[in-house]
């Protein structure tokens, strides 16, 4: 007898003492039946059951084939108290039993070996392991309901037929179990505790365990269907191993054992749970080698837990998929993830909380993990609670002898019972890294939750690196409360990983972020795209002197930027930037703002606040579509940006001179109710010394187009020296520049160093500049402000230029004041050429009003010119001057301009106004000029006025061998002053003089004149060459004679005394009331269809009529002369209707309607 057996023995002697004493006789009132009834199935080597006491039985007998030794029974129980022991002989490495018969087995008491050799016990219809059940067995103990895979490719399984191979094999050894179950929803059950030397094998279609497992090697729990792990609040569920955890259940792996404190599994090398479908797992694992949840396949698999798990590993931690409550990773390698979501938190015992006091390694308690030191200047503190707040927490590259050592089950909470071993596991494969990868989104539907993702707890310094990889991260999405803190504490880089990572953080209240946010993709020779960034706050958004950031410097995407908020503030150098400075297109950026958006740069720190999307490549000349910057889109309430404020896309990176491969972004802002962009930046002054101005911009340097900038709102201002800008300096065409302004638009003001504030359209290079287009019901331009497109070879272009776009307004009324202009020119230098000038269309449905000049334009313009000669002293006076006009109107006046400003210059646009009443008043002109080109012409389309008044211009100039351009003016009146110096000009110098064309109703208070006098004029002429011709056509104009002047002094209106006529002898007279209130001269030629009214009572009757509307007026002074005899004229008493439709006025009417006069006559007693 065994020395192992006679333990056993005297401990049962001792129970049975026990019960003899308290009077327990039933415990012997039957025949004991130990159970055990071997079948017929080896023949003469069937199994042989002895009992070696009323408690005790050994097994003998069996079929031995080599090392191996085959056991066969029709049942197989061993109750509670009892004992079964197999038999070991000599030279037998293995013991193999099964049960062929139909019941399943009980193990309620203790099952042995008397030996080393390891056992296998086989029963297709289910196994029990009781509350009491215990393993006495060295080796390894494996349970299945599967047929036992042989050497020789046989089975032994429940089959009897299967035996024949069996008996005729010497050598066979058992090399694992059959995948195949023999009967379906059979069931491995544990709630005892059970403990073997080395490897502890379960393989059954479902596993069902309660109780302890405990392996000295490896413990491999296998299910075909299920394995379904549980624990109680009395009694803890403990899986523990000396080498590998596996844990397999091909359709469901389901834990929950955190009832108990001391609930967990435990292993000393890698553990791994394994199943085609997601993990259910609520425990604590905690393990001396990797942690890995994967498929059946060996991809990573996912975790679900609703019930706070807790991670501790030695080496590195992989998983795909988490779902549930707080999440706690602490591990001594690298941390791996996917896709994060943390719906709750636990309670504080079966979470690291400062309130959990069990021990996590024999020494420390969990909330001895809970207060985390950041490796921070300031060793930011947090305190990680599971309990109370939704936590992520992933710490990797702990180096665990810092923190009293490896995770081990608490002995404290180990039962008197219990035979676990509490030793520290021992490290065989110590990690590589300390990197935190999350490849997927975190997630945190919770209020005020935490994420915190660190390699610099307690690091393990012998690692090398340690970067942080983190994917889109969401606190508190579409859920109540505050929105979560995120706090990432890299040992190395925070970078992306192939496809960047994004951030995502959604919050009820206000975001603020202390620090850069950046999702770029900087490698490169990396085909990954840069991160998006989302940041969602139904309060305020406020960046101060931080940035974020998501650029691409290889062939990848940059990332979006969305940012959606009630409230919007950059400031301070606050920037949100996503750039491209590889083949990759850049990202967009879009901001939904349902309140305020403010863009503010008031602090002097030099540094910009804004948006900016720009391409700022390799600078290769590639006409591909890589590179591009991307779009910028803004919706908001209101839209404010002053003090230097950027919203822009360009593609050129102004801080070390790159210039970008691709075309810039399209730039699109709505604001539902204004847009206003004022001033100029405090100190950060530009290449030119002054100070920059607060801008909206699109603009491109190389070969590609510049986006589009669309600004809609219903009113948008523009003053105090800021600019809107569409341009090109490089062989790209500018983008469209359109506005609408549902309700009014205007640009005013000059900055605190002279520049004024300007709407423009350019092209610098060789580039045409497109449209500028503007919509609004009313547009004003004043005190310095324009409305600006333009072609110019800029300061240091060595191109010649393309055309200036078109500017195209429409409008209600249209008022230029103070030196406000609406521009459009062009401009060469020296060495360089410029396109044409670009033409401006004016509708104005109401009126037009141009009035005023700029009193302090001379003196800015030549402080202006004094500060960029200093800052630019090696350029020449004609880069000056085009320095200065890009800073500054080129005229004092107030007007439309279109303009050719010297000899290398392509010709100047056409003005075209469209408008029932235009005034040009106080300095205020339409010009358009050239140097040497085509004169430009102007078209004035008037339904009813055009008023001049105190030097009001109407011009077309063209110096040099050009042509004067035309003007063509379609108006119902024309209006000047005489003596206001109010002029009318088409002039040439060595070319022919423009012609002057205006139809008319009526035209007044001007003179045709060779020569500008002081007075009002109509000039169309040249110096050298041949004059233009003026062509008036109104119904009462002979042009050689000039239009009529209007009086010095007031005309007498009176009727002649006599108002009552008594006959047709009588003598009688007839004043006429001319067209707008200008009296009739009767020498002038009469209009037949000047109005006219009767002004006399109707007392008089005559029965003569008298047909006035075919009696037309001479045509000039000598027809009335050569008249015979003059008519006499009678006042008209009435009307007829001829058949023909026409009417006719008559002294006597057949019927007299009574009408009478406002007007009293001067006498009426005759």
């Amino acid at each position: 007898m065994t020395i192992r057996l006679c333990c056993w023995i005297r401990s049962t002697i001792g129970i049975l003492s026990f019960f003899s004493i308290v009077g327990t006789s039933t415990l012997f009132t039957n025949k004991v039946v130990a159970q055990i009834t071997p079948d017929a199935s080896l023949g003469t080597e069937s199994s042989r059951v002895k009992p070696l006491n009323q408690l005790l039985e050994q097994i003998d007998g069996g079929a031995i084939r080599g090392t191996s030794l085959f056991h066969s029974f029709q049942d197989f129980n061993i109750k509670e108290g009892r004992g079964a022991y197999f038999s070991n002989p000599v030279g037998i490495e293995n013991i193999i039993g099964r049960v062929t018969g139909e019941n399943y087995s009980q193990i309620l008491g203790t099952l042995g070996v008397l030996g080393n050799a390891n056992l296998y016990f086989i029963n297709p219809n289910g196994i029990i392991f009781g509350q009491n059940a215990r393993l006495d067995i060295n080796g390894s103990f494996s349970a299945s309901t599967n047929s036992l895979i042989l050497s020789d490719g046989s089975k032994f399984s429940s089959t009897i037929s299967q035996e024949k191979p069996l008996l005729t094999v010497n050598l066979v050894k058992p090399i694992g179990f059959d995948v195949e179950v023999e009967k379906r929803n059979t069931t491995i059950t544990n709630t005892g505790n059970l403990s073997v030397g080395q490897d502890l094998t379960f393989v059954a279609d479902n596993i069902d365990l309660q109780g302890k497992l405990q392996a000295g090697r490896d413990l491999t729990l296998q299910a075909q269907d299920t394995v379904k792990i549980r624990d109680s609040a009395t009694n803890p569920f403990i899986a523990q191993s000396g080498r590998n955890l596996v844990i397999q259940g091909n359709q469901e792996v389901d834990i929950f054992a955190l009832n108990h404190p001391n609930s967990g599994l435990f292993s000393g090398k890698d553990m791994t749970l394994r199943s085609a479908n997601d993990v259910l797992g609520d425990s604590h694992y905690q393990t001396g080698g990797n942690f890995r949840i994967e498929k059946l396949d060996g991809s990573l698999g996912n975790l679900f837990s609703p019930y706070d798990p807790v991670l501790l590993a030695s080496g590195n931690v992989n998983l795909g998929d988490y779902t549930g409550a707080s999440l706690h990773i602490l591990a001594g390698g690298s941390v791996t993830l996917n896709n994060v979501t943390i719906n709750d938190t636990d309670t504080e015992q079966n979470t690291i909380s400062p309130s959990n006091n069990n021990l996590f390694n024999g020494v420390n308690s969990f909330a001895d993990l809970a207060n985390i030191n950041l490796s921070d200047k300031q060793r930011t503190s947090i305190t990680v609670d599971g309990s109370k707040q939704p936590t992520l927490d992933i710490r990797a590259g702990i180096d665990w002898s810092q923190l009293g050592g490896l995770p081990i089950p608490d002995p404290n909470q180990q039962d008197s019972n219990s035979s676990f071993s509490n030793t520290q596991p021992t490290i065989t494969s110590p990690p590589l890294t300390a990197d935190i990868t999350v490849n997927g989104r975190i997630n945190i539907n919770q209020p005020d939750g935490l994420v915190l993702l660190t390699n610099q707890y307690f690091p393990n310094q012998t690692l090398p690196g340690g970067k942080i990889q983190v994917g889109e991260i969401n606190t508190a999405r579409d859920v109540d409360g505050n929105s979560g803190s995120i706090s990432i504490d890299s040992k190395a880089d925070i970078e992306p990983k192939g496809n960047s990572s994004s951030i995502f953080i959604d919050s009820k209240g206000n975001i603020e972020p202390k620090g850069n946010i950046d999702t770029s993709a900087y490698a490169s020779s990396n085909n990954g795209n840069a991160g998006n960034i989302n940041l969602i706050t139904k309060g305020l958004f406020s960046l101060i002197n931080n940035t974020i950031i998501s650029h691409t410097y290889g062939a990848g995407k940059g990332g979006d930027i969305y940012i959606e908020a009630e409230s919007v503030n950059l400031n301070d150098g606050g920037t949100v930037k996503s750039k491209t400075f590889g083949k990759g297109n850049g990202g967009n950026i879009t901001l939904e703002v349902s309140n305020a958006f403010n863009i503010n740069s008031i602090k002097e720190n030099n540094s910009e606040s804004g948006l900016f999307t720009a391409s700022a490549g390799d600078g290769d000349d590639s006409t591909t579509e890589d590179g591009g910057a991307g779009n910028l889109k803004v919706n908001t309430r209101t839209l404010i940006v002053r003090n230097g404020g950027q919203l822009g896309s360009d593609n050129f990176e102004e801080n070390n001179d790159r210039f970008g491969s691709g075309k810039s972004g399209n730039i699109n802002i709505f604001a539902e109710e204004s847009v206003e962009v004022s001033g100029t930046s405090n100190n950060l002054a530009g290449a030119d010394g002054l100070l920059k101005p607060t801008s909206i911009a699109s603009f491109t340097i190389n070969n590609k187009d510049a986006g589009d900038l669309t600004i809609e709102t219903k009113r948008f201002t523009v003053k105090d020296g800021a600019s809107i800008t569409a341009t090109t300096d490089g062989i790209g065409n500018s983008g469209i520049l359109a506005i609408i302004a549902d309700e009014s638009m205007e640009v005013s003001g000059i900055s605190s160093d002279g520049k004024g504030s300007r709407v423009r359209n350019a092209t610098f290079g060789a580039g045409d500049s497109k449209d500028l287009i503007i919509n609004t019901k009313r547009l004003v331009v004043k005190d310095g402000g324009r409305i600006d497109s333009r072609t110019q070879p800029s300061s240091f272009s060595n191109q010649n230029t393309g055309n200036a776009g078109n500017i195209k307004i429409t409008t209600d009324i249209f008022e230029a004041y103070n030196g406000g202009q609406v521009i459009s020119s062009t401009g060469g230098t020296k060495k360089h050429n410029s396109g044409n000038a670009g033409e401006i269309n004016i509708n104005a449905t109401e009126k037009v009003i141009l009035s005023g000049v700029d009193s302090s334009f001379e003196q800015r313009s030549e402080d202006l010119k004094q500060t960029l000669t200093k800052n630019f002293p090696t350029q020449t006076e004609d880069v000056i001057d085009i320095l200065l006009a890009a800073r500054i109107s080129e005229e004092s006046s107030s007007g439309v301009v279109v303009k050719a400003k010297d000899n290398r210059t392509g010709s100047a646009g056409n003005i075209t106004i469209e408008t029932p009443f235009l005034s040009i008043e106080d300095g205020a002109q339409l010009n358009a000029e050239t140097v040497t080109a085509e004169g430009g012409n102007i078209t004035l389309q008037l339904q009813d006025l055009l008023l001049m008044r105190r030097n009001g211009d109407i011009t077309t100039n063209a110096g040099g061998t050009g042509n004067g351009g035309n003007v063509n003016i379609d108006s119902g009146f024309v209006v000047a002053v005489p003596n206001e110096d109010n002029d009318i000009i088409a002039r040439a110098v060595r070319g022919n003089g423009g012609n002057i064309k205006i139809d008319t109703q009526g035209i007044f208070g001007f003179q045709v004149s060779d020569q500008l006098t002081p007075r009002s004029d109509i000039s169309a002429s040249s110096d050298f060459g041949v004059d233009g011709v003026e062509e008036i056509n109104a119904p009462d104009v002979d042009p050689s004679r000039g239009t009529v002047n209007l009086p010095d002094t007031p005309v007498n209106l009176n009727l002649a005394q006599g108002c009552q006529p008594s006959g047709l002898n009588s003598i009688s007279r007839f004043t006429s009331i001319g067209t707008a209130s200008i009296p009739a001269n009767p020498n002038d030629i009469q209009n037949i269809y000047t109005l006219w009214e009767d002004l006399r009572s109707p007392t008089a009757q005559n029965t003569d009529s008298v047909d006035s509307t075919d009696s037309k007026s001479p045509r000039n002074s000598a027809d009335i002369a050569a008249k015979e005899e003059i008519e006499k004229i009678q006042e008209a008493q009435g009307w007829i209707k001829t058949p023909d439709g026409k009417v006719k006025l008559v002294v006597k009417s057949p019927t007299v309607t009574p009408y009478s006069s406002w007007q009293t006559p001067s006498a009426c007693n005759e």
